[in-house]
């Protein structure tokens, strides 16, 4: 599908859907184990960057930090995620900073930084919240209810899981499921 957006997007000459589309490819394939999926990540960002597309440059960092989590560890993509994170908030786009927020707690619990996790989580909830979101805030539940198992904090893990598993169910939707 990507490959069908990138051709029709490059003959309307859609910057910011190329962009988007390269980035999507560029996801694809580094889940499928091809790593030059990094390659379209990186095109993506140069594209989203060179017609100034605040929203596509943040999107393509944010999938780029999700495959380094995954292959190169929780550092590497904390580094992308604070990179995007900087990049969203200097440009007003909240929306995309509470997702780098999202994303950053995995490699934060990842890292032990557990801390660190739940102030991120819990500051991330409320503005989010504050600004009528619901789907990071369902994204960062998870790694507080993990926090709470590890630290044996069981009721309250139990409480965070079942407002989890109620919200998530009236989202709908598969990855917070």
């Amino acid at each position: 599908m990507s490959e069908r957006a990138l051709e029709l997007a490059r003959r309307l000459d859609a910057g910011a859907l190329i962009s988007r589309a390269l980035s999507y490819r560029g996801g694809a394939r580094c889940c499928s184990g091809d790593r030059e999926g990094l390659d379209d990540l990186s095109r993506a960002l140069e594209v989203a960057e060179s017609i100034g597309s605040s929203q596509e440059s943040a999107l393509a960092l944010l999938i780029r930090a999700e495959v380094e989590w995954a292959n190169d560890g929780p550092t590497v993509a904390l580094e992308t995620v604070r990179a995007g994170r900087d990049l969203a908030e200097r440009r007003g786009l909240m929306d995309m900073v509470f997702f780098f927020d999202a994303l950053s707690l995995g490699s934060l619990f990842d890292l032990g930084a557990w801390d660190e996790l739940l102030l991120v989580a819990d500051d991330m909830i409320r503005s989010s919240r504050q600004a009528g979101g619901h789907y990071a805030p369902a994204l960062a539940q998870r790694w507080i209810t993990q926090v709470l198992l590890w630290r044996d904090r069981y009721d309250e893990a139990s409480e965070t899981a079942a407002s989890l598993r109620t919200e998530a169910m009236e989202m709908r939707d598969a990855q917070v499921l």
